[in-house]
């Protein structure tokens, strides 16, 4: 439509097909290809028995778009492609062989590959917890990624058909979305669209920290050496997760291979709801395998060094498909209407605090816990879920505000007051 647009119109159509059209159509194709190679396949056959390929639209006075490959007769006029019969029987074979090769790896491959995991990001590092990673095959007693294998689209299918068939009350349509949105995902993640649809998500989700990590990521892409490959083998070494906040800490970040030690006393550590630190899933742990940790403890430490094994209770509240309550609660109040926002290695030590706290009191109800999960009240199962993480917030926020209050962390921090903030947007 831009091209009939007068000289600008045409000069902006040449340019999204020479810069956008051609990346768009090879992610566009791939997942076409995967796709016939299944029984969504069998309406591609139907599509080229009756013909559809070959039309021409009419976008108004004069405008007229044609579909490549349209057959035309020796007046110009569009015709039935003579192939079509060639064309439908090609599709069927394909779409039949697909589907029993589909048919064939489902049921070898009960069990042993996974998907996409839950839509909430909670859960799934949670559910990684276990031991469990997302878009991987187990291969003796190892999770293995399987994105960069041709047959990625094809295993992602499987696995997402069985992950969300098995939640309850699932629908037809909604296994059926999963299963192709599965597909696309693991064609996104290997093109150049992966940084696309992360900008987009960002964008969509307001995160304003997207830019500030890419804005930090591109200084470093102009070394000569590969910053990728570094990465991986600092990864490899160091697996600790770690929080970057402002630019700087995620300018060092980005070049970790040179800024190692740098980022050790600078940069807090990521850490998970049980208050540990955080591990990431690197690139360089692929080829060795995550650990399945089928059975084994999931340790956490009370004040006296004694060990409790949390396996039990976490696999309970994701089965019932609740998550253990994360917090964005950084926000402290140290005095009439004086408040500060924890930070940087406050905010690392606030959330080991109340990770502790937080298990301790999973431990205290854990029997209740179980037993509501048993029965099917998970209403009761998320209110019990909602007050331990509440008291675990108000508890470890509590030492925090004791050490602001004796002077350990006041000079880090400018008090503001909320209702002086009020009154300047009122006044505004």
């Amino acid at each position: 439509m831009a091209q009939h647009g007068g000289k600008l119109g045409k000069i902006s159509a040449l340019l999204f097909k020479m810069n956008v059209m051609p990346f768009t159509r090879v992610v566009a194709n791939v997942l076409s290809t995967a796709l016939d190679w299944s029984p969504v396949g069998y309406l591609g056959a139907v599509k080229y028995a009756t013909g559809l390929v070959d039309k021409e639209f009419k976008l108004g006075k004069g405008v007229t778009i044609r579909q490549r490959k349209v057959w035309t007769d020796e007046k110009g006029n569009a015709i039935k492609s003579p192939f079509a019969k060639r064309d439908t029987t090609r599709q069927l074979a394909r779409a039949t062989m697909g589907t029993i090769m589909l048919s064939l790896a489902y049921m070898l491959l009960e069990g042993i590959i996974s998907g996409s995991g839950e839509d909430d990001w909670e859960k799934r590092k949670q559910l990684m917890e276990t031991g469990w990673r997302p878009n991987s095959i187990k291969i003796a007693g190892r999770w293995h990624s399987y994105m960069m294998l041709p047959i990625a689209p094809l295993l992602s299918a499987i696995a997402n058909f069985q992950e969300r068939r098995r939640k309850p009350g699932a629908r037809a349509e909604e296994v059926l979305a999963a299963t192709v949105m599965g597909m696309a995902n693991t064609i996104l993640d290997q093109s150049f669209l992966s940084n696309l649809a992360q900008l987009m998500e960002a964008i969509t989700g307001n995160n304003h920290r997207y830019l500030i990590r890419a804005a930090a990521d591109t200084p470093t892409r102009v070394i000569p050496i590969s910053p990728n490959l570094l990465r991986v083998i600092a990864d490899a070494v160091n697996d600790k997760a770690y929080a970057p906040e402002t630019f700087i800490q995620y300018l060092m970040y980005s070049g970790r291979p040179w800024t190692n030690g740098w980022i050790k006393d600078n940069i807090p550590a990521r850490i998970d709801v049980f208050g540990r630190e955080a591990k990431k899933t690197s690139a360089a742990r692929d080829f060795t395998g995550s650990p399945v940790m089928d059975g084994q403890p999931l340790y956490v430490y009370d004040k006296n060094d004694i060990p409790y094994d949390m396996r039990s209770v976490l696999n309970t509240i994701l089965g019932a498909g609740l998550k253990i309550p994360s917090t964005n609660a950084y926000e402290a109040r140290v005095g009439d209407d004086q408040f500060i926002k924890l930070k940087g290695f406050d905010k690392e030590q606030f959330l080991r605090q109340r990770g502790f706290y937080l298990s301790m009191g999973l431990l205290s109800y854990q029997a209740d816990i179980e037993y509501l999960a048993k029965e099917g009240d998970i209403d009761a199962v998320k209110d019990i879920l909602q007050k331990i993480a509440s008291r675990a917030t108000r508890d470890a926020k509590r030492e925090m505000i004791y050490r602001y209050i004796d002077g350990e962390m006041r000079h880090k921090y400018s008090v503001y007051s909320k209702s002086r903030n009020r009154r300047k947007d009122e006044e505004d």
